[in-house]
């Protein structure tokens, strides 16, 4: 529990490959992204492709990535992409299938957001299915979506590490702490601390407008103020002006 990342060496000291290693630490239930440090020797080379397919992440090269600043960079990265596979565990557990997809690709992209329309090209799907499968998540849109999923990932991050709400913010890319704390309580009504105290599930059935199987309602399993409706997150006109409610007819 804690581990953020594990860094192996290409052998173990006896001269004999880590493979088995990284794969029982990748199949572990607390399983960690694992890093192998090599130099450019062609001894090293020769092991990596086998590390690769054991589930190692990446590669630090000797006297090229090993100062502090690429290992800080890579410490972040490994947080955000362990804060990734548990909510998309959790989303594989609680989102019907025909809308997983579109779920999944949101939250594979919480750091780098795509246009709608690059959502439809990578799913095969035209604009009206992509947003028929949104509504089905009680959302007004793939962007809404993606919100939320950055939510999700924000709040797994503020969950198992100590990082500030700054840091959180800034490695899922929001324009401030202030905007992140902001969109976690227009969702979830309440504070990232608070929020972050229940699990991922949870969250994933209240704002996926998911339910398990045989459970009782989704309201019931989450705080009361977590049962506030979102306020409405409204598109930008052609003209660029934003659209406000009272200019809305139904």
């Amino acid at each position: 529990m804690g581990v953020e990342f594990v860094v192996v060496p290409t052998r173990d000291r006896h001269g004999q490959s880590l493979a088995t290693t990284v794969a029982a630490i990748r199949a572990s239930r607390q399983n960690a992204a694992v890093y192998v440090y090599a130099d450019r020797s062609a001894d090293s080379m020769r092991e990596l492709m086998a590390l690769a397919i054991a589930g190692a992440r990446g590669v630090i090269v000797r006297d090229v990535d090993d100062d502090p600043a690429s290992l800080r960079q890579l410490l972040d990265r490994g947080s955000l992409a362990r804060a990734i596979e548990t909510i998309t565990l959790a989303v594989q557990q609680v989102v019907p299938l025909r809308q997983r997809p579109l779920v999944l690709l949101c939250i594979e992209h919480v750091s780098t957001p795509l246009a709608a329309n690059a959502f439809a090209r990578r799913l095969g799907v035209s604009r009206r299915t992509l947003s028929g499968w949104a509504a089905r998540t009680g959302s007004r849109g793939v962007r809404p979506l993606m919100s939320k999923c950055r939510v999700l990932v924000a709040l797994e991050l503020l969950r198992n590490s100590e990082r500030s709400i700054e840091q959180v913010a800034h490695l899922l890319r929001f324009s401030s702490s202030a905007h992140l704390h902001n969109t976690i309580r227009r969702y979830t009504g309440l504070s990232p601390r608070a929020a972050a105290k229940h699990e991922s599930k949870t969250w994933c059935c209240a704002l996926l407008a998911c339910d398990l199987p045989g459970a009782g309602s989704v309201t019931n399993r989450i705080p009361v103020a977590a049962t506030i409706v979102p306020r409405a997150e409204w598109s930008t006109a052609p003209n660029d002006t934003t659209l406000q409610p009272r200019n809305m007819t139904p």
